[in-house]
């Protein structure tokens, strides 16, 4: 039963899943990758990019900044 439920958090938990992790503080996407990701992970990797831009990830992360900080002006 134990078994299950560790390959359960090693699937969640590994980088090959997710494919990278993006670098925020830049003016565009971009994904952080393992130096030896597999074509698994480099294509999440990408898949987690097209994400970004479709939902609009650095437009929303902008407009909470700045209404934060005009907040507290």
């Amino acid at each position: 039963m134990a078994q299950q439920a560790f390959r359960t958090v090693k699937r969640k938990g590994s980088y090959e899943s997710y494919g990278g992790s993006p670098l925020l503080g830049v003016r565009g996407v971009v994904i952080i990758g393992h130096g030896s990701s597999s074509p698994t992970a480099i294509m999440n990797a990408l898949r987690v990019g097209m994400e970004a831009v479709t939902h609009e990830v650095n437009p929303h992360i902008q407009n909470a900044i700045t209404s934060h900080v005009f907040a507290h002006v």
